[in-house]
């Protein structure tokens, strides 16, 4: 029958060797996160540089609208957008002869007796959105442009 010995300067070894990687390991996550917060914080100002040089471009310019002066100008078929919205590819316009296709495939063409055939749609990077309904800041809002 063998005996196992004890070994005190192999456990103190190893807890030390534990401790220390923990250590690392905390280290290490305290640098992920600056470097996650610095990537959150430059993708910020990207965004904010982008408005800011989109708001440049036409703050000084007669091209500048209200709300109405946009929905006037969807109806003679110009696009448009806001200086403030944040994707330099979203704009709105007019749609017209709407149609879908119900569940039983048929086609149907919508028809409203006060707007007719038409509705405002958003467009973005994800696609085109129908029937765009605009947020309080869009109606007040006087930094509409058309979008070319």
């Amino acid at each position: 029958m063998s005996t196992v010995k004890r070994m005190p300067n192999l456990e103190a070894k190893l807890t030390v060797d534990t401790s220390e990687a923990k250590k690392e390991l905390s280290e290490l996550e305290q640098a992920i996160d600056r470097i996650v917060r610095k990537m959150n914080s430059m993708a910020s100002l990207k965004r904010v540089k982008q408005i800011d040089e989109m708001t440049k471009m036409f703050k000084d310019s007669d091209s500048m609208m209200n709300f109405g002066q946009a929905i006037e100008a969807m109806k003679q078929g110009k696009r448009v957008a806001r200086t403030g919205w944040n994707g330099k590819e979203q704009y709105i316009e007019l749609a017209t002869s709407i149609s879908y296709v119900n569940t039983k495939s048929e086609t149907i063409n919508a028809l409203h007796k006060a707007i007719g055939n038409n509705a405002i749609a958003f467009v973005g990077t994800s696609g085109v959105q129908l029937g765009w309904l605009a947020s309080q800041a869009d109606i007040l809002a006087e930094d509409w442009i058309i979008f070319e």
